[in-house]
């Protein structure tokens, strides 16, 4: 979420901020009213309610603070399980914990950030690329009113990033502008866009998503 929207909703009285559930585990984090701007635009919350997160690599290892894997989740809210025993098998970790699919990082203060779904990655080159971490990048971009990032096969790499921008006026960040503004924010530079598609909306379907 661009943290402009936030501060816009606070200057109006509107306590505006990034939260985590889901239909399966629907109250997990968010930040009350005095958490700060910064926490409320980045992060995703902290654990309300008794609930735990953690999160785990592919063979299901608990990963350490700032690392990215598999978000999984449990508490009292979480739903029980499927009707259909044998669906429980890839829901669920062997100890218990709901298998969420996204894709997350959990801080040393407990909050969490949703980075993307597990299913979305870019593989390029052999490394995992977020498409929603390289949007919240773009997001900040003052030039670009709208983005939606996405693979595209390549021969050599396997996967390189595109983004679609919806520039604010005439002008449209090209790769290269791009290319400095990831540097400017220390962002790994096989995250940067490497294909730049400009349009003058994003597709939306009935429910006015991308």
């Amino acid at each position: 979420m661009p943290i402009a929207l936030i501060e816009r909703a606070d200057r109006l009285g509107i306590h505006a901020t990034r939260c985590y559930g889901s239909s399966e585990h629907p109250t997990v984090a968010w930040w009350p009213a005095d958490a700060s701007v910064a926490l409320r635009a980045r992060t995703d919350g902290q654990p309300v309610g008794g609930n735990e997160m953690r999160v785990i690599d592919d063979d299901g290892i608990p990963l350490g603070s700032g690392m990215a894997g598999e978000l999984v989740t449990r508490g009292a809210e979480r739903f029980l399980g499927c009707l259909d025993p044998a669906l429980n098998a890839g829901i669920f970790t062997p100890d218990g914990w709901f298998r969420t699919g996204d894709l997350a990082v959990i801080d040393d203060t407990g909050a969490v950030t949703i980075v993307g779904r597990k299913k979305d990655i870019v593989i390029r080159g052999g490394e995992n690329i977020s498409p929603s971490e390289v949007e919240q990048v773009l997001f900040d971009h003052p030039a670009i009113a709208e983005v939606a990032v996405l693979g595209f096969p390549d021969p050599v790499m396997g996967e390189r990033v595109a983004a679609f921008l919806v520039p604010r006026g005439a002008d449209c960040p090209d790769v290269a502008a791009l290319v400095d503004w990831f540097a400017a924010r220390g962002a790994s530079r096989f995250k940067t866009p490497e294909k730049v598609i400009r349009l003058d909306s994003l597709p939306r379907g009935p429910g006015a998503r991308c």
